[in-house]
């Protein structure tokens, strides 16, 4: 390979960065709504002696065909994340609405797997000595992941935080979190 060669290859790897880090909360609000319509959202089964029967339920399942309103939620929240900046009644409210709503959307998601699991321990199982389990599905889980990174990223814009490359560097090389505070404008 020869240097230029390296060098357009790290320049196209440098490219996919800066497009990464500047689009990340479309990316993973996009995600998060493509997470409900691919794959199980919440995994439960049932083990009966030797024999393990497996389900799953999926995100469109839980927005669509269910008769509370958690499920709409896990679609709304990203949408509005989505459409925030064309919102005119919430321009001076929006580091608060980035803070706060995907942490509403990781509490409806727990709800949502909490109440699966106490669906499914609900009755005598144990006396037949039948076993229940619940977990969240890989959709659930990147849909957890994604709710995080947007948790941290509007914690980040509401509380102004400081937080660059040397930033991080230097707390973890000082052991001193002093270092994100009062972001630099």
């Amino acid at each position: 390979m020869t240097k230029l060669e390296e060098f357009q290859k790290n320049e196209k790897v440098q490219q996919t960065k800066r497009f990464i880090i500047k689009n990340i909360r479309t990316i993973c609000c996009v995600g998060m709504i493509a997470f409900l319509f691919v794959g199980n959202l919440v995994e439960f089964g049932k083990k009966t002696g030797a024999y393990v029967n497996n389900y799953g339920i999926k995100g469109y399942n839980v927005v669509f065909n269910s008769a509370s309103i958690y499920g709409i939620l896990l679609l709304v929240v990203p949408a509005l994340l989505l459409c925030l900046n064309y919102i005119k009644s919430l321009e001076d409210k929006q580091s608060l609405v980035k803070f706060v709503a995907p942490m509403i959307s990781l509490a409806v998601l727990v709800v949502i797997r909490l109440n699966v699991k106490n669906l499914m321990d609900s009755g005598n199982g144990s006396a037949y000595a039948v076993s229940f389990k619940s977990s969240f599905g890989l959709s659930g889980w990147l849909y957890l992941l994604f709710c995080l990174i947007l948790i941290g990223l509007g914690a980040i814009e509401h509380f102004k935080l400081n937080v660059t490359e040397e930033s991080i560097k230097k707390v973890f090389k000082e052991k001193n979190m002093d270092e994100f505070k009062n972001k630099k404008d």
